[in-house]
């Protein structure tokens, strides 16, 4: 019984209006996000063809590409940034300095994690890549929505 009851909760909270809009400004962030890499790449010509190789690794680094998706990463965390803060968790009244640091450490931590779960998954599991990638996008949604409501936007008593 506990584990139906669990579910409907779970149900519940995803159904509601403020996932709906986490998920909205997320889609919407990478889109974003996608917009501007390949803006970058094919209007301005952020070339794909300068590789460094680094001496330590040994692992091809394209220095062009690599700043295209920096810049476009970075434009997208703080769109939705502002955009889950306003208007997903009506979070205005938190102090922005601190919640941005939360933000900034789930984003991170939610980054490492869904790596490693994917290069598990695929490595260790034998899982193909797109099927990885699903399932590892799907906790990851689940994990934010979670971190976001309860750590980084969570209404403090004033």
């Amino acid at each position: 019984m506990q584990m139906k009851e669990n579910i409907l909760k779970m149900r519940k909270l995803l159904m509601s209006r403020q996932f709906v809009r986490f998920f909205i400004v997320g889609v919407s962030a990478t889109l974003i996000d996608l917009s501007l890499l390949i803006s970058m790449v094919y209007v301005l010509n952020f070339s794909p063809f300068f590789v460094v190789s680094f001496s330590v690794l040994d692992f091809p680094f394209n220095i062009d590409i690599s700043v295209a998706n920096s810049i476009s990463a970075f434009i997208a965390i703080a769109y939705s940034f502002f955009l889950q803060r306003s208007w997903a968790f009506n979070a205005n009244g938190g102090e922005m300095r601190h919640q941005l640091y939360r933000y900034i450490l789930v984003v991170g931590f939610t980054y490492l994690y869904t790596n490693i779960l994917f290069g598990f998954l695929v490595v260790n599991h034998g899982i193909t890549e797109g099927i990885s990638k699903v399932f590892v996008t799907a906790v990851q949604m689940v994990t934010s929505y979670l971190l976001y409501k309860l750590v980084v936007f969570k209404q403090r008593p004033s």
